[in-house]
């Protein structure tokens, strides 16, 4: 899925979307929640295959 499709998509702007992607902004976590439903990610999966800091 390509950074204009998750954008238009998610209905956020490609930039903000790419600032976020290179830790560059920190998204609130509604943004996060919809970001994920709109890849089909599963967050909770995603933060347990994590390495542990």
């Amino acid at each position: 899925m390509t950074l204009s499709r998750v954008s238009a998509d998610a209905g956020v702007s490609i930039s903000y979307l790419s600032r976020a992607e290179n830790g560059q902004v920190q998204p609130s976590a509604d943004w996060v929640r919809v970001i994920t439903a709109t890849i089909g990610a599963n967050l909770v999966a995603a933060r347990e295959t994590e390495p542990a800091a």
